[in-house]
């Protein structure tokens, strides 16, 4: 739900809540402390698995195996899959 992939250039989540908004209710309904650094692995994990799934769409369509413009343009987007996970990577920040 914090990816950029879910919330383009939006500083809310899934363009609905503030990011400490969004920590602050989930522990205080579930009672689990958010840790930062864990939402921050998952962040990056979930946007490395998106560019290998974007990677690959584009490979099927580039094949010919799949003629689904849709997967065409998952290949145009991957830069800025690229461009977000090294931000994430070297600490800069959602």
């Amino acid at each position: 739900m914090c990816m950029r992939a879910f919330r383009g250039r939006s500083p809310l989540m899934c363009h609905l809540i503030a990011r400490d908004e969004l920590y602050r209710r989930y522990q205080e309904l579930s009672g689990i402390v958010v840790d930062p650094r864990a939402v921050t692995f998952y962040e990056i994990f979930g946007t490395f698995t998106l560019a290998v799934m974007h990677v690959g769409a584009a490979n099927c369509f580039e094949s010919g195996n799949f003629d689904d413009l849709r997967m065409a343009a998952m290949g145009a987007q991957l830069w800025r899959l690229l461009a977000q996970l090294e931000r994430l990577l070297s600490g800069e920040g959602p």
